[in-house]
């Protein structure tokens, strides 16, 4: 484990690949972080926790299922995060705060390696919209 923490907190001192590289892998016209505010103002902050943890000598990783219910999120399986509060500092305590909440993680416990570039998530009410993504 402290060999991958070292090779991540490395890799974390390079420039991200960002913007180009989600690009890539994403299935629809996403548009760029800085335009967000511009097509949907009422999106919002969030943030979710990748955490990696050692067990039987192998790297882990914490994923949710989330309940079935008539919303946005229902169903998917997922990193624990969620909205940011206005008592959250930053967006990495909103992911701590939420990790807390969801999977019973204590912040203390979690040692931050580094964050990826931020991605704009569309609301499902926005998916519809040609004028939005093209």
């Amino acid at each position: 484990m402290d060999e991958l923490i070292a090779r991540l907190s490395e890799a974390f001192t390079r420039p991200l690949p960002g913007w180009e590289a989600q690009s890539r892998m994403i299935n629809y016209q996403r548009p760029k972080v800085q335009d967000v505010r511009k097509i949907d103002p009422g999106a919002r902050n969030s943030a979710v926790l990748a955490l990696l943890y050692p067990k039987n000598n192998e790297i882990y990783t914490v994923l949710m299922l989330r309940n079935d219910y008539k919303g946005t999120h229902s169903g998917q399986v997922s990193f624990p995060g969620g909205k940011r509060e206005d008592w959250d500092g930053s967006l990495w305590e909103t992911a701590l705060r939420e990790a807390r909440e969801e999977v019973s993680v204590q912040p203390s416990e979690v040692q931050k390696i580094g964050e990826l570039t931020p991605v704009y998530i569309t609301h499902p009410r926005l998916h519809s919209s040609k004028s939005l993504f093209g």
